[in-house]
């Protein structure tokens, strides 16, 4: 099973915002799509950033608090994006994510730098995987003893 691919798995459909789209946009968004964490891009649509639901908590006592300014996906995303390769096995992308203590990674072009996205994984796709293998997998060959 881990010898799959991350290409296998992973998201194409990419959820981005912008490093200026509002904090509440960015929460409404993680709601609308029923996701755990949407990448940042710049202008060329290159990945900068990631927010997490976590982030967003972490940010909410900001958002509580009177203040003229309007806090921004680029306020308070993580600004080291983790990357995979779509080529890259399942057990790569796990050790990886294990690793760097995150829950996703962001699926990019092969030595890309600057990052373009191709697509997401998450720790769990993976279990989802897991699971739908086991409920599908053949059952396990049994011997009888012929008298």
């Amino acid at each position: 099973m881990y010898e799959r691919s991350v290409k296998d798995l992973m998201s194409r459909e990419l959820i981005t915002c912008a490093v200026s789209t509002p904090v509440e946009q960015v929460m409404q968004r993680l709601i609308d799509h029923t996701i755990h964490a949407i990448v940042v891009v710049d202008e060329a649509g290159y990945a900068i950033g990631v927010v997490s639901q976590t982030d967003v908590l972490q940010a909410q006592h900001r958002l509580l608090m009177p203040h003229d300014e309007i806090l921004t996906a680029g306020d308070i995303m993580s600004p080291h994006v983790i990357t995979c390769d779509a080529h890259a096995t399942l057990l790569e992308a796990v050790t990886l994510m294990t690793r760097n203590h995150i829950h996703r990674l962001v699926v990019a072009k092969t030595n890309s730098c600057p990052v373009y996205p191709l697509g997401i994984v998450s720790m769990t796709d993976i279990i989802r995987s897991l699971i739908k293998d086991k409920t599908t997998a053949p059952p396990p060959l049994c011997w009888q003893r012929i008298s």
